[in-house]
């Protein structure tokens, strides 16, 4: 018997505990899908954003590597395109990265164009 009355005491005390935590008001459903519904939308627009101005960085990589290549010379030519590809490849990753892969894709974008603009003014030292 007494054990049965050791048992009610404390249970009556851990649900005491655990009124006030029930008694908060939870975030409203609605109210949370919403706010997430917000940063999703932020994340997307600053995200295609990104992806708007590397095509527009590539699509001026290609016009400046067609007029340079009028000029150039093979080996040039070659290292110029391998970096412009290396780069094109990168951007079309950015188009479709997952969101768990987007900061990936754009690292390996920022590094891909940083490449070929160090290629550039490594064979075109007088464009800087």
């Amino acid at each position: 018997m007494k054990t049965f009355i050791v048992s009610a005491v404390i249970g009556s005390c851990l649900l005491t505990a655990a009124l006030p935590a029930a008694a908060r008001p939870a975030t409203p459903p609605a109210l949370d899908a919403q706010v997430r519904l917000i940063a999703d939308n932020d994340a997307t627009t600053d995200r295609g954003t990104y992806v708007q101005r590397a095509k527009d960085e590539m699509w001026e990589w290609n016009r400046k590597a067609q007029d340079f290549g009028k000029k150039a010379g093979d080996a040039a030519k070659k290292d110029l395109d391998i970096a412009r590809r290396k780069a094109e490849d990168a951007a079309h990753k950015l188009e479709n990265a997952s969101a768990r892969g987007w900061e990936s894709a754009k690292l390996g974008f920022e590094k891909a164009s940083q490449n070929l603009s160090d290629t550039w003014h490594r064979i075109n030292p007088a464009d800087k």
